[in-house]
């Protein structure tokens, strides 16, 4: 009946499911140095490193775009209330004329018209060529200044553009780099766990047992089952060693209790 009743117990224990794998739950302060630790390796990667350089370098870039094109068209603005100005001014004045002349007899009006005329200056072919040019230089001019605004904007928008791009790229491979630093820097605290719960070579010394025996007898709950998670046959006969020792100190306790009851009777 002992055998089927260990029969049955080594049965129970190899169909038992594994149980369910719980993180232990971590203090503020252990939270806080994993995540400062997460951090740290994350600045030292090196892909990191180098999209970061870069997002920087573009963003340095994109405030120097955008100050040239605030300039710029700031400047553009201005030239263009000058211009309008002097053209309002110049059309203010040949409406003015125009009215005095309106209001002359026709005689009086043709003779104005023709001390005007008299009264232009006769430029020579050399002075009206300078002339001209002086008036298409100041128009090129004009024309630069709108096509500064113009092109400054759209250089702005295309930094505008780089920068947001770094930006995506350097916060993506943060986000790779963090993953991989969780995995590190939980594999280094276990680690350090395992080493800190490591027992001493002379407490593992023991008159009824090898070593292993002792360290097995002896191991942390945790890493008992984080082994028995895993399946782990030495783990497996671990135990059954354990339920037969049961067995067999239930069985010796019956036979003692028999033998004491067999005495009564006599």
């Amino acid at each position: 009946m002992a055998s089927a009743n260990a029969a049955a117990k080594e049965k129970a224990t190899e169909e038992k499911p594994a149980p369910e794998k719980t993180e232990p739950k971590k203090t503020k302060v252990e939270a806080t140095a994993e995540a400062a630790a997460v951090v740290a390796k994350v600045a030292e990667d090196k892909d990191v490193a180098m999209k970061a350089k870069a997002a920087e370098k573009a963003a340095d870039e994109l405030a120097i775009a955008k100050s040239a094109a605030k300039a710029a068209k700031a400047a553009a603005a201005e030239a263009g209330k000058a211009e309008a100005a002097a053209a309002a001014e110049k059309e203010a004045d040949a409406a003015k004329e125009k009215a005095e002349m309106e209001k002359l007899p026709e005689k009086d009006r043709l003779k104005k018209v023709a001390e005007k005329a008299k009264a232009a200056p006769k430029l020579s072919p050399e002075d009206q060529d300078a002339a001209n040019e002086e008036k298409a230089a100041a128009k090129a001019a004009a024309k630069k200044i709108q096509d500064d605004a113009s092109s400054t904007a759209k250089a702005a928008d295309a930094a505008e553009d780089l920068a947001n791009t770094t930006k995506l790229n350097k916060e993506s491979a943060e986000e790779v780099a963090k993953g991989e630093a969780e995995i590190v820097v939980k594999k280094e605290i276990k680690a350090k766990k395992v080493k800190a719960e490591k027992l001493p070579a002379e407490a593992l010394k023991s008159p009824w047992g090898t070593p292993a025996e002792v360290w097995t007898a002896n191991m942390p709950e945790n890493a008992l089952e984080g082994y028995a998670q895993r399946g782990r046959k030495d783990v497996k006969e671990h135990e059954l060693v354990q339920n037969k020792n049961e067995e067999k100190a239930e069985e010796e306790e019956e036979e003692s209790e028999d033998e004491s009851s067999d005495e009564d009777e006599e």
